[in-house]
């Protein structure tokens, strides 16, 4: 439970989040360890959320809505790329 607390503490006076941290899966919905519980606590809280994948390098922002085939707004999380780091190269 004291980790959940630190988490909110965290988050409850900012308007945005910055998490750095690998995804689960290949969905990219899911962050690993203590990051992911305070992402999703921050996307709960309808914070703006900005998501840096480690092993691809690649930024991400979570959208929690999509438009489904009955024309009405559905909740489901899914990450759009919005960019990525430039690599080191000649």
């Amino acid at each position: 439970m004291e980790l959940l607390q630190r988490n909110w503490y965290t988050i409850k006076d900012v308007p945005a989040v910055y998490a750095f941290g690998e995804y689960l899966n290949d969905d990219k919905k899911q962050l690993k360890g203590g990051t992911g519980w305070l992402l999703q606590l921050a996307l709960d809280t309808n914070k703006t959320v900005y998501v840096y994948d480690i092993q691809s390098k690649t930024w991400y922002q979570p959208f929690c809505y999509r438009w489904n085939e009955k024309s009405e707004w559905v909740k489901d999380l899914h990450f759009h790329l919005i960019g990525s780091s430039p690599r080191p190269g000649p």
